[in-house]
């Protein structure tokens, strides 16, 4: 078998299986590898991170040895729990290996790769409820924030608009007394003049009724 038809054959066996949260395969995935970038053949994604590292050769390779090498560089590289490394389309003949950290791996079964891998998608699930549970808090909380705000600055708008209208009634009443007043003066001042044109008249009768006298006495 080729590699690429290696390839195939195992996202078609991982394809068929259902599994609790959503998982992509990504081929070709870049590892950066010190100051160089490699490429895995396949990987399993969730939003967390990588599950598995697939590297695959062909059946007709013989150095098996350097591709178990290579995967086990790149479950170092990317701090990956589990890893496959498939020579061949038989499902029996692959090899899994578990990430045991510092640069140790031990090869398991296929059961035991399906518990692990399970195991890690629970806890992915658990991470996703605890997140998504978070995300729900906070938008709760944003949303009594703005509740919060809105009432706060209708109270404040409410103040503002009770005094100006305070301010407003206010200024209506100095205005009415201004206008009043205003009034009263005009009034007080047309009586003075009426009452200075009444006194002059009166100033000038009285002469004319002296001289009327002065000269009645005159002829006598």
């Amino acid at each position: 078998m080729t590699e690429p038809e290696v390839v195939e054959s195992v996202v078609s066996h991982f394809k068929s299986n259902k599994y609790p949260i959503p998982v992509s395969i990504k081929r070709k995935l870049p590892i950066k590898m010190g100051s160089s970038t490699k490429e895995a053949d396949i990987a399993f994604m969730c939003d967390e991170g990588i599950l598995v590292i697939i590297e695959c050769k062909s059946s007709r390779n013989k150095e098996k040895s350097a591709g178990i090498s290579q995967l086990q560089s790149y479950l170092c590289a990317t701090d990956t729990l589990l890893g496959i490394f498939a020579a061949s389309t038989s499902l029996h003949e692959w090899k899994f290996y578990q990430n045991l950290t510092k640069n140790t791996f031990a090869e398991i079964d296929y059961d035991e790769f399906k518990k692990l891998l399970l195991n890690q998608m629970r806890q992915y699930t658990v991470i996703n409820k605890r997140a998504e549970q978070r995300v729900i808090q906070l938008i709760e909380q944003s949303a009594q924030k703005r509740l919060t705000e809105e009432r706060i600055q209708r109270a404040t708008t409410q103040l503002i608009e009770k005094e100006v209208q305070k301010r407003i009634n206010i200024n209506s009443i100095n205005d009415g007394i201004t206008h009043k007043l205003n009034k009263r003066i005009v009034s007080l001042e047309q009586q003075l003049k009426d009452a200075k044109t009444g006194c002059m008249w009166g100033w000038a009768l009285f002469g004319i009724a002296v001289l009327i006298i002065i000269s009645i006495a005159s002829s006598l």
